[in-house]
């Protein structure tokens, strides 16, 4: 139980992005809940047909990218131009008010 992360949810202050291979989101879907009611940014990813580290291109290119694509966001303040990806993005600013909202608040 200490390390189930639904007991210590409420420690969780950073940006999450939860990214699942096969049925693993059965397993995070509480936490998951949990961060998005509490505040922290979450994010979550599910490849329901990719085994615990991809090995087909495709999902390969799916996890690297968006970790990438979510590192620059969160760490760099980067965006890329491509449009494909402004969904995302429209997705993260909202995620990012929210939590700035809640921190207010908090205080």
């Amino acid at each position: 139980m200490a390390r189930d992360p639904v007991f210590s949810v409420d420690r969780i202050r950073a940006p999450l992005k939860i990214e699942l291979h096969g049925l693993g989101w059965l397993y995070w879907w509480d936490t998951y809940m949990l961060l998005g009611k509490l505040g922290p940014p979450v994010e979550l990813v599910r490849m329901a047909r990719s085994s615990h580290s991809p090995v087909r291109p495709r999902d390969k290119l799916r996890s690297q990218e968006g970790s990438l694509d979510w590192m620059c966001y969160r760490l760099l303040g980067e965006r890329s131009d491509e449009p494909s990806k402004q969904e995302q993005y429209a997705r993260w600013d909202a995620m990012r008010a929210r939590n700035e909202w809640a921190h207010k608040q908090s205080k």
